[in-house]
């Protein structure tokens, strides 16, 4: 029911209903490696692959069932002739079971996908409940006609039967949070070199958010395509050290033979502007940061780079420890809050994404609908986001120009 002053319009809801597969072959199951991370197994069901996107908590684990191709009728037991990760949707074949290395499989399973429905003003000021197409990971509400206004989502992220409040996202005005110091305080070799046209060497450092994946623009080349318009005299070499599953530390644990050493990859590639950003060092024990980022504080500075620290963007929820992907203004992560104060203490140029995706779902937008793995990997939309929190730095500069 959607009551707008005096009128009440009764909108008629289509649950998300799982889907199912039946019989999905597979000539050979791979093992299952317990010990590997869920996100580095093999054996991902298909029906939780959309190019380069995954389901993240899409299977619906009961109705995992793998029989023998050859005899249909033979059923294979889960956990003793093999196993399924019911968060990544990966299946393989236990070893001291009874499925052979070579045997092929039929493998019935259920899961759901994800959908973004919307409550829409039509032109005329009629209200409706348009429904969105479902995806595996990435779904977009549904598209608006000329004059139409959009009121509401309703967040479908897997198979349900009801509509439970926390599902409602009104559409609110949203104002971008503004960095307390600009680049022309903390910047100002790079702002000079970019106004005047000279030479700027820019480094974006940092995990596989920096590196990059299929699916998605990465955040730095957007931000350095913004550098472009700002600055139509820029010259800028960009050089992206990227190390996908590590963190800080690590690069500063490698050794002199590897290509991510600290010493010899980021220091040695002598840069007037480092861009880091390390979403995994939010899993570090905090007493690691403070050590961690004066070290390279006090580097950067011998070096004369100057330095912008992105705040990670949002995650899985129960990783972050929030109940839901709204009212999550608010990012509870202490690394965030580390970041946040170490930036204001030492004078570091802070680019805030957290707080720009702790406001998303005053836009309508669950933070997870930009993961192309519905967990932790932005898509080109949610790379955008950690690109206008570096280019707001920036943003006096434009205003000037004007």
């Amino acid at each position: 029911m959607v009551v707008r002053g005096m009128a009440r319009t009764r909108l008629r809801v289509s649950p998300n209903l799982s889907q199912h597969v039946t019989q999905e072959r597979w000539e050979s199951l791979p093992e299952y490696l317990a010990e590997t991370p869920g996100w580095a197994r093999k054996g991902q069901l298909l029906g939780l692959v959309s190019g380069p996107c995954r389901g993240y908590f899409s299977l619906i684990p009961e109705s995992v069932a793998v029989r023998d191709a050859r005899n249909p009728t033979r059923l294979f037991e889960r956990g003793r002739d093999f196993e399924c990760d019911s968060e990544w949707g990966t299946l393989g074949r236990v070893v001291a079971g009874s499925i052979g290395g070579e045997q092929p499989v039929l493998v019935d399973y259920a899961y759901s996908l994800r959908r973004l429905d919307s409550i829409v003003e039509e032109a005329r000021g009629k209200l409706v409940l348009r429904q969105g197409t479902p995806h595996i990971a990435t779904p977009e509400p549904p598209a608006l006609k000329a004059g139409e206004t959009r009121l509401a989502n309703l967040w479908w992220p897997k198979a349900a039967e009801r509509l439970e409040a926390t599902q409602l996202f009104l559409i609110q005005e949203v104002v971008p949070p503004k960095p307390p110091r600009l680049a022309e305080q903390l910047l100002p070799q790079t702002l000079q070199k970019l106004t005047r046209g000279e030479p700027v060497t820019v480094l974006a450092w940092g995990d596989s958010v920096t590196g990059g994946y299929p699916g998605a623009v990465v955040w730095h080349k957007q931000v350095i395509d913004g550098l472009r318009t700002r600055f139509p005299k820029a010259k800028i070499t960009t050089r992206v050290l990227g190390w996908g599953a590590h963190n800080m530390a690590d690069f500063l644990a490698a050794p002199p033979s590897s290509p991510f050493h600290y010493a010899t990859q980021v220091l040695g590639s002598k840069p007037d502007l480092v861009i880091s950003e390390f979403l995994n060092d939010f899993v570090l024990p905090p007493d690691r940061w403070e050590p961690q980022y004066r070290r390279v504080h006090a580097d950067f500075k011998a070096l004369g780079a100057e330095w912008i620290a992105l705040t990670p963007h949002y995650v899985w929820p129960g990783w972050m420890g929030l109940p839901s992907e709204r009212d999550c203004d608010r990012d509870p992560r202490p690394y965030v809050t580390f970041l946040r104060e170490f930036c204001e203490r030492n004078g570091v140029a802070l680019a805030d994404a957290a707080a720009r995706y702790g406001q998303l779902w005053r836009k309508g937008i669950p933070f997870t609908t930009l993961m192309v793995n519905a967990v932790n990997h932005p898509n080109t939309a949610g790379m955008q986001i950690l690109a206008e929190s570096v280019l707001a730095l920036f943003d006096g500069e434009k205003e000037r120009s004007r």
